[in-house]
């Protein structure tokens, strides 16, 4: 099973991963603080980061971008999650600083896959 960890304010989206895929993936959450991801990284070693966007503020997207580096030297990778205008906006704020982007509205069996 996948461990993943998830941050963000689309609660719609963080709730979906704990009522409806708990089969396929290990949940856990943590606030957009730099030192709260880095520590849910080092204690609960997930297998991916889920950045689960919605009107995110410039302050949210700036950590997690900076946070990008010390988990890509975990081996976890940052995923994006949300509709395309909010992933454009991180897009454009960060310079790309993901690994990979699934943007809304996404079937449970793609998240899965």
């Amino acid at each position: 099973m996948y461990k993943i960890l998830l941050a963000g304010s689309n609660n719609a989206i963080i709730n979906d991963f704990f009522t409806q895929m708990y089969t396929a993936f290990e949940c856990q959450n943590c606030s957009c603080r730099y030192d709260d991801i880095l520590s849910h990284a080092r204690y609960f070693k997930p297998d991916a980061f889920v950045f689960c966007l919605s009107g995110e503020s410039k302050s949210n997207i700036n950590t997690v971008s900076q946070c990008q580096f010390k988990l890509e030297q975990h081996g976890i990778p940052i995923i994006l999650m949300g509709s395309q205008t909010d992933c454009d906006e991180y897009m454009c704020a960060t310079d790309g600083a993901f690994n990979y982007m699934i943007t809304t509205p996404v079937t449970q069996s793609k998240i899965t896959q």
